[in-house]
């Protein structure tokens, strides 16, 4: 894109990163992977939102927003109210993009300009993606989608009406990603591993405490419990593709259950429970659908 700079005059795409008493270190390494990205400064724009940090952080070539402790989701909210880019792209401040991969996200973005693009993490066991063009509807129906926020760019006009909710600490990625993909014309699904994710000791989902765990639980089925009620709001292939996420996630809270809760007594106890919320959403027990292997035996064997 350097080639092509003096060809756009506005801001191309807004990265922003909450943080959260995340080491300086660790947030250093992620803006090095955007600053060696082939973007000259007026064509980036690094929206830092401080979530109550205990130090602050001064970073010269970044805007940095400074709010009191609430969480992840309203540091996002945060952070699009400030972005000018014509696209945004959510990182977690401990993980970084890569660079060579990277770079064709945003070439197919410029060339392509579709409403939302796409691709995978660098993840051990990550699966092929399918390649190709399509609605949001449309992929959601037929596939199943990652639900970070992280693996994906959007079009700041598309989600500017889309928030995150503040009341979820887990999973607050997968109600927003489903229903902005609802209301995606175009989007273009890559192959390509571009995002390095790290897990660290401070990540959510690395939280083995009961307590954590508990809320982790809680808040998947508030998020199925929410997307459910919003179903209700569509009709045709949107309602289709909204049911398979639901289905899907439905799927995920039972399998999280059995695979989080070590005690055995505890564990058959929260299943019963688990079941039952599923069942007063009518999504209990699962219909046997082929949408992948573990939601297959999950609804065989309950």
């Amino acid at each position: 894109m350097q080639t092509t700079q003096s060809h756009y005059k506005m801001i191309f795409i807004s990265f922003i990163i909450p943080v959260y008493n995340t080491p300086k270190e660790l947030l250093e390494r992620c803006l090095q992977s955007i600053r060696a990205l082939p973007l000259e400064p007026n064509q980036r724009e690094i929206i830092i939102v401080d979530d109550g940090s205990d130090a602050p952080y001064n970073v010269s070539d970044a805007k940095v927003i400074r709010q009191e402790h609430q969480g992840v989701s309203q540091a996002r909210n945060e952070g699009m109210k400030h972005a000018q880019g014509t696209y945004i792209q959510f990182i977690d401040a401990d993980d970084e993009l890569a660079l060579n991969h990277y770079r064709a996200v945003l070439i197919t973005l410029w060339k392509k300009q579709p409403d939302i693009l796409a691709f995978a993490f660098n993840t051990a066991h990550r699966r092929p993606r399918p390649w190709g063009i399509s609605s949001g509807t449309h992929y959601l129906r037929h596939y199943n989608i990652f639900g970070s926020v992280c693996a994906y760019t959007f079009q700041r006009q598309l989600i500017q009406n889309y928030t995150f909710n503040p009341q979820l600490s887990y999973g607050e990625d997968e109600e927003f990603t489903a229903k902005v993909l609802l209301d995606s014309k175009r989007l273009i699904v890559m192959d390509r591993p571009a995002y390095f994710y790290h897990k660290t000791k401070s990540s959510v989902t690395a939280q083995h405490n009961a307590e954590a765990i508990q809320q982790r639980l809680n808040d998947t089925f508030a998020v199925i419990r929410n997307l459910d009620w919003y179903l209700y709001h569509l009709e045709g292939a949107q309602y289709k593709a909204l049911q398979r996420r639901i289905r899907c996630l439905a799927c995920d809270y039972l399998h999280n259950t059995k695979r989080l809760i070590a005690n055995k007594k505890e564990r058959k106890a929260a299943l019963e429970q688990a079941r039952e919320q599923l069942r007063s959403l009518s999504l209990y027990p699962l219909p046997l659908k082929f949408y992948s292997l573990r939601y297959l035996l999950t609804a065989l064997r309950g």
